[in-house]
């Protein structure tokens, strides 16, 4: 995946069955939304804080809100 793919990849909560409190960038939305993640499996546009998915989505990588 190019840097920016994974800013609309989906937010995916993976195949194990842990309850960890995730962020995603959601191109639909324009915002960092929070999912519940497995803790296995994936993507790459998952983070554990706010903070770097914005910064991720709005430094660059990803298109800014309009």
């Amino acid at each position: 995946l190019d840097h920016a793919d994974f800013c609309y990849l989906p937010s995916v909560c993976g195949n194990c069955k842990a309850l960890f409190r995730r962020f995603f960038f959601n191109a639909s939305s324009q915002q960092c939304e929070e999912f519940i993640y497995g803790g296995c499996g994936g993507n790459r546009n998952n983070f554990e804080t706010k903070a770097p998915a914005l910064m991720d989505a709005w430094g660059g990588a990803c298109p800014q809100p309009s």
